[in-house]
């Protein structure tokens, strides 16, 4: 993600990274073996994450909202 979030930097657009294991003490390895596999962190849940980012964002005066973009990977 670091890897995107610099990209996008580098063509002047903001960026934000959601992460939705960090705050659940999930270690990125651990979590990404289960959530892939289905066993943890199903749709509705990884959905309220992205909405809770997306409320964070909002409230962020430096962010043009009318130009908010979400992108992700095979769960996103």
């Amino acid at each position: 993600m670091d890897e995107y979030a610099r990209s996008a930097l580098q063509a002047g657009w903001a960026a934000a990274i959601l992460d939705s294991y960090g705050p659940r003490g999930w270690d990125p390895e651990w979590a990404r073996r289960r959530v892939c596999a289905g066993a943890r962190l199903q749709g509705l849940f990884r959905t309220a994450d992205i909405l809770a980012g997306l409320d964070l964002l909002a409230k962020d005066p430096r962010v043009d909202h009318g130009h908010v973009r979400v992108a992700g990977w095979s769960h996103g």
